[in-house]
C-alpha cells in the first residue's frame, strides 16, 4: 500500500515540476485531474472521467520526458507513487 505522506510528497513535486515548466494554468489542470483520479481510486466512481484525466497526466509526464535529462531523472525517481497509482487505475478501469 502506497504511503499517504509519500504519495502526497510525489504528487507536490511533480505539480511544482509541471508549474515551472508549462505555467499556473497547466499545474491547476493536473492538480484536478489527480484530485479526481485519487477519488476514483478510494471511492470507484466517474470511470469516464478518469480515462481522460489519466491521459493528461501522461501527457505531462511525457512531455517531462523530453525535458533536460537531469530534471526527468529527478522526476523519474521522485514520482514512482504516483506511476504506480496511474497504473493501478488503468487496470481497473479496464
Amino acid at each position: 500500500m502506497i504511503q499517504l505522506e509519500v504519495l502526497k510528497l510525489e504528487i507536490n513535486y511533480f505539480l511544482h515540476i509541471i508549474k515551472n515548466n508549462f505555467g499556473y494554468e497547466d499545474k491547476s489542470l493536473a492538480k484536478e485531474a489527480m484530485n479526481l483520479l485519487i477519488n476514483h481510486f478510494l471511492f470507484g466512481h466517474n470511470k469516464e472521467i478518469c480515462s481522460s484525466y489519466i491521459s493528461r497526466i501522461n501527457y505531462y509526464i511525457s512531455i517531462i520526458e523530453k525535458l533536460d535529462n537531469i530534471e526527468y531523472n529527478n522526476l523519474k525517481f521522485n514520482i514512482p507513487n504516483i506511476i504506480k497509482l496511474l497504473n493501478t487505475i488503468k487496470l481497473e478501469l479496464s
